[in-house]
């Protein structure tokens, strides 16, 4: 019984792992800018001043990469998107 459920979970997590994958190769260049100013702690404006945006605009490609990779924050956005190698 045990050895069913390790299984199970591992095939879930491998199943999630290809899914993040799938998303992150879809995000935009600017998505993926917006997220890699993002990881070390870049507000929306210093993103902005940054990319020659609103803060508005960084904001809409922050929420779509999260969308896009399944995260309810920003931050736990970064994650896959450094892991898969899209961000520095």
């Amino acid at each position: 019984m045990v050895t069913s459920v390790a299984h199970a979970h591992a095939d879930a997590k491998i199943d999630q792992e290809r899914l993040s994958k799938k998303a992150a190769s879809s995000l935009t260049q600017r998505e993926r800018q917006s997220l890699a100013w993002a990881s070390p702690g870049k507000t929306m404006e210093e993103i902005g001043t940054i990319l020659d945006v609103t803060a508005r605009a960084v904001k809409f490609h922050l929420d779509n990469a999260r969308r896009s990779l399944a995260a309810p924050t920003v931050t736990q956005a970064v994650a896959p998107a450094v892991r898969y190698g899209l961000v520095p």
